[in-house]
């Protein structure tokens, strides 16, 4: 599952992913939150920075609604230093 708030960036790993993977796309972390407890996604690919709910807290509350840990989290940011 790709948890991401830009379009293009969206686009760009469905191109890059979608031919290998069944991929379900959230724009925001709420969203996120909402398609992962229902979907059961084996990995969540997660901006940091969004709208509605950051990928920190999109990842708590996953966590914390599975009841276990099974949820692996990838956490990619566009924010670059110096």
């Amino acid at each position: 599952m790709i948890v991401e708030d830009h379009k293009d960036i969206r686009l760009y790993l469905k191109v890059l992913f979608g031919n290998e993977y069944n991929l379900l796309m959230a724009t925001n972390g709420q969203e996120g939150v909402d398609m992962a407890t229902k979907e059961m996604p084996d990995l969540i690919i997660s901006d940091v920075m969004m709208p509605v709910k950051d990928g920190f807290e999109c990842c708590r509350e996953v966590k914390g609604e599975s009841g276990n840990m099974q949820y692996s989290f990838y956490y990619a940011d566009s924010e670059g230093g110096g």
